[in-house]
C-alpha cells in the first residue's frame, strides 16, 4: 500500500469509507463532499487502486505571540481492516506529522487514535479534553434509552408541558439585557478579537476568512442543520456566541461556544434555550480551558476523558501554549 495526497478522483471512495465508519452522518451532495475532502489530506491506496484509508488535513495560519506559524488540523481518521493489518494508520500518521507545519492538532480522538498519536511523539492536550453533556428534554432523553419511539413521543409532550409550566430543570430561560441575533462573520471576528488578549496562540483568521468558514458550515449537511447565534450587549457588542449542528436524532453537537469573561452563564443558558426551542433533546461539546470552573461548567455534566484533544510539535513554546490552556483551539478551523 502507498500513502499519497488525495486527488479529485479519490473523493467518491473516501465518501464510501466515511459512510461505513460514520454511518449516522447524513451524506452531503457531491460538490460539498469534494470541498470537504481536499489536498493536503492523505489517502492510503492498495495495489489494486482501492482507497483503504484517509486522514483529513487542513493547514491553518496561527499567531504565536506575534510570530506567524502553521498548524495542521487533523480530522476524519479512518482505515479499513486490511489497512490496519498492514499498520497503515501508523504510517499515515507518520507522514502527516512530518509535514511542513509547525504543529499538528486534533480533537475528538478515540483511545486507539490517542495511543497511535502518542507513539509518534504527540501528547494529550488535557485542557482541551473535557467534554460535556447537557440534557434539554430529560424525559425524552431517558425514554430514548429504552428505545421505544412511542414513549419518546410521549416524553416530548410531557417535556413541553413542564417547560411551559417553568418547572425547574425542565425550563430554560431567555436572556434579559442581551439580544440573541444570528451570528455573522463580522460578529464572530469581533468576539474573537475581544477574547484574544487572554491567549498566546491564536488563529490568524480575518473577518472574510471567518465568514467563509461559516458559509462552509452552512452548506455542510453531513452532521445536521447548522445553528449559529451571537449575544449582544446594550451597546451591540458581541459578548458571546455559539455554533452547533442539530442532528437527525435531535442531538445538538457544539462546534464552538465562547464568551467574554463574565458572560459564561448567559452563554450556556442562551444555548440551552435556543436548542430546546428548536426541538433539541441533548446538547454536547467540549469545554474551553477558560470555561472550566465557571458557571458554564456548573450548568453541564462534564465527562473528562470521553474523547481526547491531541497536540504534536517539536517547538516547546507551541506545546506550552496548548498544554497550559493559552491557545484558542477549536474544531471550527477544521
Amino acid at each position: 500500500m502507498t500513502i499519497r495526497i488525495i486527488k479529485a478522483t479519490d473523493v467518491a471512495a473516501v465518501v464510501d469509507l466515511a459512510n461505513i465508519y460514520f454511518p449516522t452522518c447524513k451524506p452531503t451532495d457531491p460538490i460539498t463532499q469534494a470541498n470537504r475532502f481536499v489536498s493536503p489530506s492523505l489517502v492510503c491506496q492498495a495495489k489494486d487502486g482501492s482507497i483503504q484509508g484517509y486522514i483529513g488535513i487542513k493547514y491553518v495560519p496561527f499567531q504565536l505571540k506575534g510570530e506567524s506559524i502553521t498548524i495542521a488540523i487533523c480530522s476524519d481518521f479512518m482505515a479499513t481492516d486490511e489497512a490496519r493489518a498492514a499498520l497503515m494508520p501508523m504510517r499515515m500518521l507518520q507522514v502527516m506529522l512530518k509535514g511542513p507545519q509547525h504543529a499538528s492538532y486534533t480533537e475528538d480522538a478515540n483511545i486507539t487514535s490517542k495511543l497511535l498519536w502518542m507513539r509518534m511523539g504527540g501528547v494529550i492536550a488535557y485542557p482541551y479534553s473535557v467534554y460535556y453533556t447537557t440534557p434539554l428534554r430529560p424525559l425524552t432523553l431517558a425514554l430514548r434509552v429504552v428505545g421505544s419511539h412511542a414513549l419518546q413521543v410521549v416524553g416530548m409532550g410531557v417535556d413541553k408541558v413542564l417547560q411551559v409550566l417553568h418547572v425547574p430543570y425542565f425550563h430554560t430561560k431567555g436572556q434579559k439585557g442581551l439580544r440573541v441575533v444570528p451570528l455573522t462573520g463580522a460578529l464572530l471576528a469581533e468576539g474573537i478579537t475581544a477574547l484574544m488578549p487572554g491567549f498566546d496562540l491564536i488563529p490568524d483568521l480575518n473577518e472574510h476568512a471567518l465568514a467563509n468558514t461559516m458559509e462552509a458550515f452552512k452548506v455542510e449537511s453531513q452532521f445536521g442543520r447548522l445553528q449559529s447565534m451571537a449575544l449582544l450587549d446594550s451597546e451591540n457588542h458581541c459578548v458571546a456566541w455559539f455554533m452547533y449542528y442539530m442532528t437527525l436524532n435531535r442531538r445538538c453537537e457544539m462546534i464552538q461556544a465562547e464568551s467574554l469573561p463574565g458572560y459564561e452563564r448567559p452563554l450556556i443558558e442562551a444555548f440551552r434555550h435556543h436548542a430546546q426551542v428548536n426541538g433539541g433533546v441533548v446538547g454536547s461539546g467540549r469545554l474551553s480551558p477558560n470555561q472550566i470552573g465557571t458557571p458554564f461548567a456548573e450548568q453541564v455534566m462534564c465527562r473528562p476523558g470521553r474523547n481526547w484533544a491531541l497536540i504534536h510539535s517539536k517547538r516547546p513554546d507551541v506545546l506550552q501554549a496548548v498544554l497550559t490552556g493559552k491557545a484558542f483551539m477549536s474544531k471550527s478551523w477544521a
